[in-house]
């Protein structure tokens, strides 16, 4: 038997007493009568106070009753009736001060009643012999709530009106109107207060048959008094800027006494501007939203076990967003939305989704028509929430600059393929990624086909990745790395795959400088990188890690330049903060450069610190000129310190010069040696007073003028007539050269003519003047550098 027809039945047999009472002896026929029929009903009398027993009314201070899961306390009671009235067995009227009804069962607890009807229930409601029934103070106590239903009753035809509080809501009140118009229909009107304001005002309209009960009802829900609660519920000081929303609702409701289902549910949330506005201010920033109305929801729900299936109409919505130098503008649609569940704790959900940013910006950075689109799955189950997409496509068709930048505009199409997250004792989830377009557009080079694919994982607190970078399915980049949150420590691995360079497929084929000319068209590169970091007490970061590069046989050039056959063996450290460092010097060699000048046969020793640019130069050595060129050490500093490097000249072949100089008429032999000091201050080179020396025995010059004519300078003409067969022993320079290029030779010659007065010895003192960048151009210009460096390249 239900609680509530157990309520009725106890009312009734207070009822009927004061028969007994007036009839019989009053007090012993009261506790006799009730406590025989309360005891079929699994009730106990523990208490029983009277105040009054008369032939026109009784009053009882309180009756406590007791069954093993209930424990009812009335107080109060008053009772009004005529004697006519108590001989027909009915009551003009009871009042209830108070009625206390205490759950003394676990609200897990099976529920053995036997089932009833609505319906019958009415019915019983209608029989009950009393007119009026007025019970300002009911008090309903469980566990974990409590409510309060003040409400008057009259019957026949039923009609029951009243209010109840909530202890959970404080300052709301229900007030509800409930009138049975026939035997099969009721008529509810209800209406929600909070702090004495109008938030909601229902319509319901309900067919009662046997086993069901079909509901139509209209909702208006009030914005304005909510506001403050928006406040205290929600992270974000939130308003909704709709005055008043509406709900239609019809549904059937099944088997109300047993297991309780809803079938044919049908929701419509409504408003008459056709939108839901709101509108947010946090930490996070400024937002705007609206929500399309109507939206509608159908489907059956089966209350006892949870069982749920649901269907949500198309959802569309649109906003801005705003923080400091952020904003965006967006607009999102849910199609096809349904929700299925077996139970209260086992859920499935399914949407397609679509978001389009219409535009937006981050600091310099803009971006329009970003749109992403996935058919979502979620699930709920086990105590743990999942959401899956088989596919998420993403398309991201312009991000630009609003500043002068080495990018100006990036377009990348990829999608994340079997994408799952799970959110339960752990975060955990992952995504495989890969991209159909991929565009970079800079001032610095184009890039012939770049591509990326790869897949995040997270699973407990680490999370892993592995990443490919290609560049036209020849140049591969693969990165590997893991994270560990727990303890905020990790690595990651950069493997460049060995790529090869031939003039079929050179460089330029991958990678295109635009503003400047060069190009590698031989050898190979391939590099590896395990760097690990780690956070520190004091929440800094510290890098460490083997960096390695190797490039055999690499021949390019650059501008004017050209190279052939480098070669080195990199081994590095990573460094905090992160950067490159070179602790022990790494060997490097080169068959060939020219810059002009050739240089041959050029090998050195290199230390290298990104952080700090220094580089340092040790134990560098070339062949020039037949010769030699060494530097035993230097060093460069970007910031920009007065530094001297020390060029040590050997053996230079005379003859070499003379011929690189392409000076007319002029023939010279000898070997010279000295030494350089460059100084290196800032972005500019200068040489203050190097030393140059003829190595003993000397050598000849011999210069012929360009016209036979003797000049009309005669100490010109001495010099030429000198020079004409010069033998020298003794050949010293001094070398001046400036910022500006120019370079100076003061020349010392010490020797003799054979042709010229019996051999007497002839001292010279020549300076020569020359801008050695000009030369260089002259020089580079005299020749094609693509069939240099093709000639060289093809030797073997």
């Amino acid at each position: 038997m239900s609680r509530t027809r157990k309520v009725v039945i106890v009312l009734l047999i207070l009822i009927s007493t004061p028969i007994g009472i007036v009839l019989l002896r009053p007090n012993l026929v009261l506790n006799t009568l009730a406590k025989s029929a309360l005891s079929e009903l699994g009730f106990e009398i523990s208490s029983l106070e009277v105040i009054h027993l008369g032939i026109n009314s009784t009053a009882l201070d309180q009756i406590i009753l007791h069954s093993e899961d209930q424990r009812v306390v009335l107080s109060r009671i008053h009772a009004q009736y005529s004697l006519s009235q108590l001989l027909a067995g009915t009551l003009q009227s009871i009042s209830i001060g108070k009625i206390e009804l205490r759950s003394l069962s676990s609200p897990d607890s099976p529920n053995e009643e036997a089932s009833t009807s609505l319906s019958s229930l009415l019915d019983s409601f209608d029989a009950i012999p009393v007119s009026e029934i007025t019970l300002p103070n009911i008090e309903l106590l469980s566990h974990d709530s409590s409510y309060r239903i003040g409400l008057g009753l009259q019957s026949p035809p039923l009609h029951i009106a009243g209010d109840a509080q909530f202890e959970a809501v404080q300052d709301t009140v229900i007030e509800f109107d409930i009138q049975r118009t026939n035997s099969k229909n009721l008529t509810v009107e209800a209406r929600t207060l909070l702090a004495g304001a109008l938030v909601s005002e229902s319509e319901f309209e309900l067919n009662v048959a046997e086993n069901a009960i079909t509901v139509t009802a209209t909702s208006s829900l009030f914005i304005e008094p909510l506001q403050a609660q928006f406040e205290n519920l929600l992270p974000a000081t939130t308003a909704i800027l709709n005055d008043r929303l509406t709900l239609q609702s019809n549904f059937e409701v099944q088997e109300l006494f047993g297991n309780t289902s809803i079938a044919q549910l049908s929701l419509v949330l409504d408003s008459p501007s056709s939108w839901l506005q709101i509108s947010q201010e946090s930490d996070l920033g400024s937002n705007a939203m609206q929500l399309r109305l109507p939206i509608s929801l159908q489907g059956d729900i089966a209350t006892s076990t949870g069982e749920m299936r649901l269907a949500l109409s198309e959802i569309y919505g649109s906003g801005g967003w705003a923080l400091e130098d952020a904003t965006s503008q967006s607009e999102h649609t849910f199609r096809d939305t349904q929700l299925h569940c077996t139970s209260f704790t086992s859920c499935d959900m399914q949407s397609d989704w679509q978001s389009n940013l219409i535009s937006w910006r981050y600091g310099e950075y803009l971006g329009e028509n970003t749109s992403v689109t996935a058919p979502l799955r979620f699930n709920y189950s086990n105590n743990e929430m999942r959401l899956a997409a088989d596919l998420v496509q993403i398309l991201v068709p312009s991000v630009r600059t609003s500043s002068e930048s080495a990018i100006s505009e990036l377009v990348t199409n990829f999608q994340l393929d079997e994408m799952e997250f799970r959110v339960g004792d752990v975060i955990s989830g992952g995504f495989n990624f890969s991209s159909s377009e991929f565009r970079l557009d800079n001032s610095i080079a184009d890039i012939s086909n770049p591509a990326y694919s790869g897949k995040l994982q997270l699973e407990d607190d680490i999370l892993t990745g592995i990443v490919e970078i290609d560049i036209d399915q020849r140049l591969r980049l693969g990165i590997g790395l893991q994270h560990f949150f727990l303890r905020d420590t990790g690595d990651v691995v950069l493997q460049l795959a060995a790529i090869e360079f031939t003039e079929g497929e050179p460089l330029s084929a991958l990678i295109t400088p635009k503003q400047l000319e060069a190009d590698v068209v031989a050898g190979q590169i391939e590099g590896l990188a395990n760097i690990s970091w780690s956070k520190q007490l004091d929440d800094s970061w510290r890098f460490g890690g083997p960096i390695a590069l190797k490039i055999d046989q690499l021949s390019g050039y650059y501008a004017d330049y050209f190279f052939v056959g480098l070669n080195t063996d990199l081994f590095a450290e990573a460094t905090t903060p992160l950067g490159i460092q070179v602790t022990n010097p790494a060997s490097a060699s080169l068959s060939r450069i020219d810059i002009g000048l050739p240089l041959e046969e050029l090998s050195w020793q290199y230390r290298i610190d990104t952080l700090t640019g220094e580089i340092q130069i040790i134990d560098f050595d070339t062949a020039l000129l037949g010769g030699n060129l060494s530097i035993p050490s230097a060093r460069y500093n970007p910031a920009g310190d007065r530094q001297q490097v020390d060029v040590v000249l050997a053996d230079l072949r005379v003859d070499s010069l003379v011929n690189l100089a392409e000076y007319p008429g002029l023939e010279a032999d000898g070997l010279l040696s000295g030494y350089l000091p460059f100084i290196i201050e800032g972005d500019t080179i200068s040489i203050e007073k190097g030393l140059i020396g003829a190595l003993k025995p000397g050598g000849s010059i011999r210069y012929t003028p360009a016209t036979s004519t003797p000049s009309s300078n005669q100490s010109l003409q001495l010099v030429n007539d000198a020079l004409s067969n010069y033998q020298y022993q003794t050949m010293n320079t001094e070398v001046f050269y400036s910022e500006d290029g120019e370079l100076l030779l003061n020349v010392q010659l010490q020797g003799s003519n054979p042709d010229m007065n019996n051999g007497q010895a002839i001292n010279l003192n020549v300076n020569i003047t020359d801008n050695i960048p000009s030369l260089l151009k002259s020089l580079q210009a005299s020749r094609v550098i693509t069939d240099e460096l093709e000639r060289f390249v093809s030797q073997p």
